[in-house]
């Protein structure tokens, strides 16, 4: 019995020693990630053409350095590759989806976004079905053509209230042909400016502007 209780005391102090030379394996208080680049989340229904298509050419517009551009879809099955026919269609824009494999969108990707392009109502609604407080960070595609009413209100503010749109032209209408990809790299371009400008003026005069906080402690993934 003295041994047991002897070998007790000892477990006890071993383990404080630990804890206190960080040499446990206990797991660690969940904290938001170390990143050195923001994070873009593109979001359509199947992820097989559009979304896809608006991360990979935003992403060659804004550069690998300070930015990370991903996809994924609100309905997408996991694994899908994009047709020939879409691919060959976004190649003649400069686009590479051949190695592409659809995904379906997280609330770990939501939360770990700072900023998130939605092509239409529909997947703006699913976001916030997701993650409401993901409101603020979530833009439309739309908003940023020169024709915004031709996809919507250009607010996802207005996304589930029954406001302005209703009746209006969505992305999930448009089949992903020629004619759509090339309205789609005119929405990049606007969005890329947009991006770059805010993050200029954001930027203070000797360095570069810090990383939002990502949202995980008011909105950890489950």
């Amino acid at each position: 019995m003295r041994e047991l209780i002897r070998w007790c005391r000892d477990s006890s102090r071993r383990l404080r020693s630990a804890v206190r030379a960080g040499e446990t394996d206990a797991p660690s208080p969940l904290v938001a990630p170390q990143r050195d680049r923001r994070r873009v989340l593109v979001v359509c229904s199947s992820n097989v053409c559009r979304s896809p298509f608006v991360a990979t050419a935003l992403q060659r517009l804004l550069g690998d350095d300070e930015w990370q551009v991903v996809s994924a879809g609100t309905d997408a099955q996991e694994g899908k590759a994009v047709s020939d026919s879409v691919s060959a269609v976004a190649a003649e824009h400069g686009v590479d989806l051949y190695t592409h494999r659809s995904r379906r969108v997280t609330r770990e990707m939501v939360c770990t976004a700072d900023l998130i392009i939605a092509m239409s109502h529909e997947q703006v609604r699913a976001l916030l079905e997701i993650e409401p407080g993901a409101r603020r960070r979530i833009r439309l595609l739309g908003g940023f053509h020169p024709l915004p009413d031709a996809w919507g209100a250009a607010s996802a503010r207005t996304a589930g209230a029954g406001e302005n749109g209703a009746s209006k032209r969505s992305l999930d209408d448009v089949s992903c042909d020629s004619d759509c990809c090339r309205e789609l790299m005119t929405g990049v371009a606007k969005l890329s400016r947009f991006i770059l400008r805010r993050e200029a003026s954001r930027r203070p005069p000797n360095g570069r502007s810090p990383l939002s906080t990502p949202p995980w402690r008011t909105a950890r993934a489950r």
